[in-house]
């Protein structure tokens, strides 16, 4: 690793081009069992610049062709390298210049990104001074302490939010308030606004006394940022002994001990910085597996002691008890193929192996969506879809079917051209379940909802009796079946309406008149969820901002309706792979209709998913026939708003239709589904009377 470091470096020390494909391969192997990678190529970048001070744009630049989930990537791991090594605040300030440069609208980015992320090398007191000195300087210092700010009064953010964390976020806070960047962009209505003055109480009535000392502490420094004395809490509000007050006195002397970083000099011509270091001087906490000077030790902060989200409930004595494998042992998946690891357990087995499962299952969908238009998973898509829909809950883990529908679901949208060709390729397999394959089908039809609307649907709740028993309403496919009932309902709303024209006028008004005092439903009505923390509340956000490049109408054909089709005819002609059971095909050709539904708008639509989707169901087994008419009136309805049916009537398939029809009926008599039959037939006939020449001609030439 080494070698190819400095080759590489030597390579954009004497050319003019900067190849960013080594980073990005470098940033694929980057997981946690290759974090070795990253600070080898960290360490020898680092000693290399030592020497060669003027050759570092190039490398610069090269990182900022990157995306902004890798530069994060790479940006966290150069602090980290950072912190390893023996360079005071004023020697990292100016390494972040000479590496990254100064910071602008386009690289505070991916800084604020890993400010907020909550990184551990955060937790460094050399690390975060050095930042704050750095963030200081640029021009837009102050929208980074406003990101920060935002995060550090999110109401969810204090009530869940661990210690260390807090402490983090309320270092950054009092360090940037001091710095004259930051000062002097500061509005004299800092305090009145909302956010803050909702903030200050929430943590005044946490029940920690660290908790409310640093909610005390941040908000006399927001209050008196200019120096005159808005808010004070009294002498004796930090000094002492007691809970917390000993913790809270080491993070006002890491204050003070900033003050002299700047010293009113550009960090380019920063000096080493002379002080004396004592055992509390340097980092917010000690960690055990630091690479760094012996020398130089933290204050220590008790964070199981001032948990302040630490609920009273009986899962202290389970916390105790040293067989159960604590979670904070398992860090939370940072790449795709990590989470694909975590998900086959990595190897391991037993308790280790279901709390693996359960971290990963837990960040599946949120770390998805994060890396949403990204290399890193765009090539692990196929791996992660197939990971998620074998996977079985073997640990009886909470919330099982409903994490892993939702991380499918997100999976879908976020990479449909793959995920979604990759369930459908499994669908039909011998080696996976009844469960797996209707719980496949539910997360395709309500990714195809969202991708054709925008509208996410949340995944229900499932309960079960027993571990192997299907869920009712996966095994119903009930969140698929109501958005096909609802939009089943127009046509079936429009075939009345078309009906009542032969209605007598008495008759028809006191219809109207019946049907005027029901109130009227929204056809399609968006649930949203309030997020549970701030991390939660940040990704929404993130997510709702972001541009969907791609819609389902554009990919409706050749990803999704096509390829299901072809599995179909592929499974009817060699039945050995899978029995074709009325269970499966339900839900299966519910998943059709919708799709169809959604691909309203695809230039394929007409001419090909609609003629294909009819031969198909014609051709399927009676005992579907019930499921099959939600596709007949999915195509018949739509070929008939869209052009009028024209292309079903110059085709064959018409007559064969309404024949197939009439027998559904006549089948469905006293089924819920005859509503829908009875609309397919008036369809067909609206279509017939308007093409009736089209159809006859067509009748005779092919002799149906």
């Amino acid at each position: 690793m080494a070698k190819f470091t400095k080759d590489y470096l030597s390579t954009l020390s004497t050319t003019c081009s900067t190849p960013s494909y080594p980073l990005e391969r470098l940033h694929l192997l980057g997981f946690t069992r290759y974090s070795d990678r990253f600070k080898s190529f960290w360490s020898v970048t680092l000693k290399y610049y030592d020497k060669h001070n003027n050759s570092c744009n190039n490398l610069r630049l090269a990182l900022l062709d990157l995306t902004p989930a890798q530069i994060a990537t790479y940006f966290e791991e150069f602090l980290n390298a950072l912190k390893d090594s023996n360079r005071d605040v004023k020697q990292i300030a100016h390494s972040l210049v000479q590496m990254w440069g100064n910071i602008d609208e386009n690289t505070s980015t991916f800084i604020t990104d890993v400010l907020i992320s909550g990184s551990k090398v955060l937790l460094d007191e050399r690390i975060v001074r050095a930042l704050t000195l750095w963030i200081s300087q640029s021009k837009v210092s102050f929208n980074i302490f406003t990101s920060i700010l935002n995060i550090w009064t999110n109401p969810s953010f204090i009530k869940r939010v661990p210690v260390d964390q807090l402490t983090m976020y309320s270092t950054m806070i009092l360090l940037l308030i001091q710095k004259e960047g930051v000062k002097r962009q500061i509005p004299n209505t800092l305090l009145n606004d909302s956010n803050v003055t909702h903030a200050i109480p929430s943590y005044l009535s946490l029940p920690n006394p660290f908790g409310r000392l640093l909610g005390m502490l941040v908000a006399q420094y927001l209050a008196n940022y200019d120096g005159v004395d808005r808010l004070t809490f009294g002498d004796g509000a930090f000094s002492g002994s007691g809970p917390g007050r000993n913790e809270i006195q080491r993070l006002i002397q890491l204050v003070d001990r900033s003050r002299v970083d700047d010293g009113g000099a550009p960090i380019q011509h920063l000096e080493e910085e002379q002080s004396e270091t004592s055992a509390d001087d340097i980092s917010i906490t000690q960690h055990n597996d630091s690479d760094s000077d012996d020398s130089i030790e933290g204050y220590e902060i008790d964070y199981d002691k001032f948990n302040i989200n630490k609920p009273d409930s009986d899962d202290e004595e389970a916390a105790n008890d040293p067989t159960i494998l604590s979670k904070r042992k398992v860090n939370r998946p940072v790449y795709i193929a990590e989470l694909n690891d975590m998900l086959r357990h990595d190897g391991k087995e037993g308790n280790e192996a279901a709390v693996l499962e359960e971290v990963a299952l837990k960040w599946a969908a949120a770390l998805i969506n994060d890396k949403r238009e990204h290399r890193e998973l765009l090539e692990n898509s196929n791996n992660l879809a197939f990971t998620l829909l074998t996977i079985q809950d073997q640990f009886g883990l909470d919330g099982f079917e409903e994490l892993r529908s939702e991380a499918l679901r997100v999976l879908i949208v976020c990479s449909p051209q793959r995920a979604a060709l990759c369930l459908i390729q499994h669908l039909f397999s011998t080696s996976i379940s009844l469960r797996q394959r209707i719980n496949a089908l539910q997360a395709i039809g309500l990714g195809v909802r969202e991708l054709s609307s925008g509208i996410p649907t949340p995944i229900t709740k499932t309960e079960t009796t027993t571990r192997k028993a299907i869920p009712e309403n996966v095994a119903n496919h009930s969140e698929v079946e109501a958005i096909l009932k609802s939009l089943s309902q127009t046509s079936i709303s429009d075939a009345r309406i078309k009906a009542g024209n032969d209605m007598p006028n008495v008759a028809r008004e006191r219809k109207l008149k019946l049907q005027s005092s029901k109130p009227s439903k929204p056809l399609i009505v968006e649930n949203t969820e309030t997020p549970s923390n701030a991390l939660e509340e940040y990704r929404l956000v993130d997510r709702q901002s972001r541009v969907q490049n791609v819609r389902f109408n554009q990919i409706a054909s050749e990803f999704f309706i096509m390829p299901l089709i072809n599995e179909i005819w592929f499974a009817l002609n060699s039945q050995a792979r899978v029995r074709l059971d009325k269970e499966f095909l339900g839900p299966l050709l519910q998943t059709l209709a919708l799709m169809l539904w959604s691909a309203r708008n695809a230039p394929e639509f007409i001419h090909i998913l609609a003629l294909e989707s009819l031969e198909l169901i014609l051709a399927l087994p009676q005992y579907t026939i019930a499921a099959s008419v939600n596709v007949a009136l999915a195509v018949v309805s739509l070929s008939n708003d869209i052009e009028g049916g024209r292309t079903l009537a110059e085709s064959s398939k018409l007559p064969l239709l309404r024949r197939w029809a009439e027998n559904a009926y006549d089948l469905l008599e006293s089924t819920d589904e005859n509503k829908n039959c009875a609309a397919l037939l008036v369809k067909i006939q609206e279509i017939w009377d308007r093409h009736s020449t089209l159809v006859m001609a067509t009748t005779l030439s092919v002799g149906v």
